[in-house]
């Protein structure tokens, strides 16, 4: 009795779900993309770097150093622009290709020796973040969710000024952190040309979530809010020092703006926006020889525009 019920129910649901789909989806202009629009952003995140926020490296026995990135090297600000193409198949389905590039400035006079990948840094020496190279990369495909919830859930009035989108892809992070280029002043007994580390050796592309949400505020304004995160605990990097290398990523960020929308016909398909972000990002690589760690979070202003063939 119970099991046919159910199967009632389940049959009830399948032709309610079939008339929707059979009703036109109302949503609004804005949100739906052309079939192979593609979509170029530009925007700077320009962020204060928080106190916890440090790098350490150990080699072998000597373990090294804790360096906050504020106050032992003066990277107190730091701004990331970044680039993102999206090109959309059809109004509901995109390949999305990020890149950005995390410019590391600033310096601080170094008080006492220090020790960094197995040298000890000598005292009284300014030292700075000058030649890392920090930036990561990612593709997703990204899918709108609206058209789908509209359909099945019947949530049309409520959704035709909002627009919910999913992307799912592959992040990869780049650092070769160095303190004064490679070349900070060592004592006569550290190996030369110690004074870095090559995090991306070990680094592995990250399988990484995020949602997309936009709201109509306005007839020109439109909030847009951004969150993607990824994770990994003490994975094999399959590199070898001195034994297996075994990682563990972290990352989290998320971003809010006000997005300028229907400019006169002159500027249309371009959109500038402004907004508040926040980034976190976490390494740790452990080994017999190395225990390397890395640790960035950031919070502040950014503005960019958008532009949409």
């Amino acid at each position: 009795m119970r099991l046919s019920c159910v199967s009632g129910w389940l049959a009830l649901l399948d032709v309610v779900a079939g008339l929707l789909s059979l009703v036109p989806v109302a949503t609004s202009d804005e949100f739906v993309p052309r079939a192979h629009q593609l979509d170029i952003s530009l925007d700077n995140f320009s962020g204060f770097v928080a106190r916890t926020s440090q790098v350490h490296v150990r080699e072998n026995t000597l373990t090294g150093s804790r360096f906050h990135l504020a106050s032992a090297l003066g990277l107190r600000r730091m701004d990331i622009p970044s680039i993102v193409l999206t090109y959309w198949f059809d109004d509901r389905n995109a390949i999305q290709i990020h890149f950005r590039y995390f410019d590391a400035a600033g310096s601080h006079r170094l008080r006492q020796p220090a020790t960094f990948n197995g040298a000890t840094l000598t005292a009284s020496q300014r030292l700075n973040p000058r030649g890392t190279l920090w930036m990561d990369g990612a593709v997703y495909y990204q899918r709108r969710l609206t058209p789908w919830l509209q359909q099945h859930f019947g949530m049309r009035s409520f959704l035709n000024d909002i627009d919910l989108q999913v992307k799912l892809g592959l992040e990869f992070t780049y650092i070769n952190f160095r303190l004064n280029n490679g070349g900070a002043q060592v004592t006569s007994t550290s190996p030369r040309g110690e004074s870095s580390e090559d995090f991306f050796l070990q680094e592995l592309p990250m399988p990484t979530i995020g949602v997309d949400f936009y709201e109509t505020l306005g007839p020109h304004v439109t909030l847009e809010a951004m969150v993607k995160a990824n994770w990994i605990n003490r994975w094999n990097s399959l590199r070898d020092e001195g034994g297996a290398v075994y990682t563990s990523q972290l990352s989290f960020e998320t971003h809010w703006r006000l997005r300028y929308t229907n400019p006169p016909t002159f500027f249309a398909g371009l959109q500038p926006f402004v907004g508040l972000g926040y980034v976190y990002y976490r390494q740790n690589e452990q080994s017999h020889e190395d225990g390397n760690f890395i640790r960035l979070s950031v919070c502040g202003p950014e503005f960019g525009v958008s532009y949409s063939f």
